[in-house]
Parts: structure tokens; sequence; C-alpha cells
């Protein structure tokens, strides 16, 4: 997690391709995490394997979270960041047998966060939030309409992360009323 730290995710759009082809930093944590899993794979139960797998998941988000409000971020660096935390996502999820549930719970706020990253402005949040939470467009083969997801952050949360976005204009963050 350390690596995360140093990375930069204020990226030019010729930096971000360049990540999309080598992501030092979520590929070192996957190789090492492989190299962990493997020890214990031959020594645990699929269940006990999980069990340890959503710890390290745990300690991650969160190490994740806590960092990322040290960062800013440009456009390009959301989008990197949108895929880096798709890449591990998908990674733990494939290595469990029994808790990809539980493991998405674990990614729910970051998820939450790359959503605010990634959005065109900040008043994007508005068309989502309602009432402490958030809708989400969805389309459904029923024809699609608005479904109501319950997120973790916080109104005062949400405006942190917006102001992680070096080209989000503060002022206009301030003045969203999210309550």
């Amino acid at each position: 997690i350390r690596i995360f730290s140093r990375t930069n995710y204020q990226l030019t759009q010729s930096e971000f391709q360049q990540l999309q082809i080598n992501d030092p930093w979520v590929d070192a944590l996957l190789n090492r995490t492989r190299s962990l899993l493997s020890g214990y794979q031959e020594s645990l139960l699929p269940e006990s394997l999980d069990m340890v797998i959503v710890c390290i998941v745990s300690l991650i988000a969160t190490e994740i979270e806590e960092t990322v409000l040290q960062k800013n971020f440009s456009q390009y660096g959301a989008l990197m960041f949108d895929s880096d935390i798709q890449k591990l996502v998908s990674f733990f999820e494939s290595h469990t047998t029994t808790n990809r549930t539980t493991i998405r719970e674990k990614f729910k706020r970051l998820q939450e966060i790359k959503l605010l990253l990634t959005m065109e402005t900040p008043t994007e949040v508005l068309e989502y939030w309602s009432g402490g939470g958030m809708t989400s467009t969805t389309n459904t083969t029923t024809g699609g309409g608005r479904q109501h997801i319950h997120w973790s952050l916080s109104a005062v949360e949400v405006k942190m992360f917006l102001k992680r976005r070096n080209d989000f204009n503060l002022s206009v963050i301030e003045r969203l009323r999210l309550n």
C-alpha cells in the first residue's frame, strides 16, 4: 500500500495512457497478494482462505480511502483511480469462493469515491443525491428508471472527496446542497 501513497493521480492524457499499459502500484500489490495467498492456499480450507482475503481487503480499502484524502486528482487521474479500484475488486472477487458480496461491501466506499472523482462537474452529484442517499439511473429490461441506492458516504464526505479533484471549483462544491 505504501506505493499507492507515492502514486501521482494528477495525470495528463499521455500519462494516463501509459499507466493503462503498466500500472506499477496495482500490479505490485496484486503480485504481492498472489504470493501471500499462495502460501495459504495449500494449508487452509476455502472458507478460511476467504476469511483471510476479507481481512486483507478490509485493510487495503481502509488504507486507500485514508490516502485518497491526501491526494489530488486530475480528470485522467480519476479515471486511473477508477481503473485501479476495478482491478482490485476483480482480483479479490476472483480469489474468493464464498465471499464475493462481502468483498464488494468492503470496497463499497471506494466505489462511491471513484464515482465522485470521475464526475464531469461537481454539480453532477446533484443528479444522484436524494435525501441523504444517492440514486442511480439504471437501464433494465423493464424500461429503466431510477433505483435508490443507500450509500455510505455522508454529505460532508462527498464534498471532501469532490475537493480532491484539482479541476473542480471549491466554491461550487461548498455551495452544493446535499441535505
